[in-house]
């Protein structure tokens, strides 16, 4: 993106994630596809010029299989854990802990919520990893917890883990609104209180 224009060659931005009011938002583009005159808005206010922004509407989730939240077996989260599919199964998604938090917050947050599944005999906790997240504070946080209903993930069909699990733990993740649409009672964390949240 940063030698497109010493060659000529046009850069185009795609909003990929929610933007909030108060944040600069100026892509270092040519043009920029938008998902709403909202999101135009803000792009036209930090000085990007309104003719090279284009909405084109919102993300598309239609294509998801939508759930209904009634759950009986899991054997897609069995064949991941090894646990028995009668278990109810906990999903928590991880972050890098670099965007929103620091790597000590983000081992406070995994511990914390390991520690608060560890006694729990009829449920497993799947943690799956952040594309970015290469697991070494987690596998930390996993020892330190002692627990022996935990699973690390980092790779699996998210749509069907959504699709069998009970509850969705995250944070900071746009897997929170994809199990929503699936029926998943989500709960959002924030063991640290994060200024992030302080207006959601």
């Amino acid at each position: 993106v940063q030698a497109a224009p010493g060659v000529g060659i046009p850069v185009v931005y795609l909003q990929d994630a929610f933007m909030l009011k108060g944040e600069p938002h100026r892509p270092d583009a040519d043009h920029a596809l938008v998902e709403s005159e909202y999101a135009r808005e803000l792009f036209v206010e930090n000085g990007f010029p309104p003719e090279a922004t284009q909405v084109i509407g919102p993300i598309r989730f239609d294509p998801l299989r939508v759930g209904n939240g009634a759950r009986t077996t899991a054997p897609y989260c069995a064949e991941l854990t090894g646990a028995s599919q009668e278990r109810k199964f906990v999903v928590f998604a991880t972050d890098p802990g670099s965007l929103v938090n620091t790597t000590a917050q983000k081992y406070h947050s995994e511990l914390t919520a390991m520690q608060d599944v560890a006694g729990l005999t009829d449920v497993h906790l799947i943690v799956k990893l952040h594309p970015a997240d290469v697991g070494d504070i987690t596998r930390r946080a996993l020892r330190e917890s002692g627990a022996e209903n935990i699973t690390i993930v980092e790779s699996c069909d998210l749509h069907r883990v959504m699709s069998e699990c009970s509850i969705w733990i995250s944070m900071y993740s746009t897997t929170v609104i994809e199990s929503l649409i699936h029926g998943v009672y989500v709960l959002l964390t924030n063991y640290e209180g994060l200024d992030l949240f302080k207006d959601a």
